[in-house]
């Protein structure tokens, strides 16, 4: 199918949705490469990223798309900050001139079990015991943590949700960003589908 959706970010980032309806010949005939992942999904996502990274960047090559010590990705050859998510069948991908994450995420029951594990007693109150929620706030972290790069970081300490404000349109999760002094405020976008939750900065 084509693009499940397109996001701008108001510090100019831009977020790209694709969800996987298409047999493994459809990305192999288009791109050219074949995913050596012995997992049927996961080699399914690899690919269907590498197709959507060829459909937003003009002569993208699979040699441009590397990865620091880190694990964060990187373009080597274009002058764009990339971040990439997966939660089979969904892709997500942001783009920005400047350091960006992504994080998208199915829903399952599980996280309401787990909450306590990556959610302050505060920010399990904001929530109110909801999955979609619930899977909301968990992308939002963890696009922090790959718009951050660098690792070491306490998801309750260091990334404190303030606010989730909810509109019918438009979804924003304040986050202060303590890894740093004084803390730095974040505002992500993000969406609550009927399937899926993603953030992105």
């Amino acid at each position: 199918m084509p693009l499940f959706n397109t996001i701008s970010h108001e510090n100019g980032s831009k977020a790209y949705i694709w969800k996987i309806e298409e047999p493994e010949s459809f990305f192999t005939n288009r791109i050219s490469i074949i995913s050596a992942k012995k997992n049927p999904t996961h080699a399914m996502e690899f690919l269907a990223s590498r197709f959507l990274l060829s459909e937003l960047i003009p002569n993208f090559q699979e040699e441009d798309l590397q990865f620091d010590e880190k694990g964060k990705p990187f373009l080597k050859n274009f002058n764009q900050q990339l971040s990439i998510s997966h939660s089979f069948p969904y892709v997500a991908i942001s783009l920005s001139a400047q350091s960006t994450g992504i994080d998208i995420q199915v829903y399952r029951e599980k996280i309401i079990t787990i909450q306590s594990k990556f959610l302050t007693a505060e920010e399990q109150k904001i929530l109110n015991n909801n999955v979609q929620n619930l899977t909301l706030a968990w992308t939002a972290k963890e696009a922090v943590f790959k718009w951050f790069g660098e690792g070491g970081l306490d998801f309750k300490q260091h990334m404190p949700i303030r606010k989730v404000q909810i509109e019918p349109n438009y979804i924003s999760i304040d986050i202060e960003f303590h890894k740093i002094a004084p803390f730095l405020p974040l505002r992500l976008s993000g969406g609550i589908e009927k399937d899926f939750a993603w953030s992105f900065l």
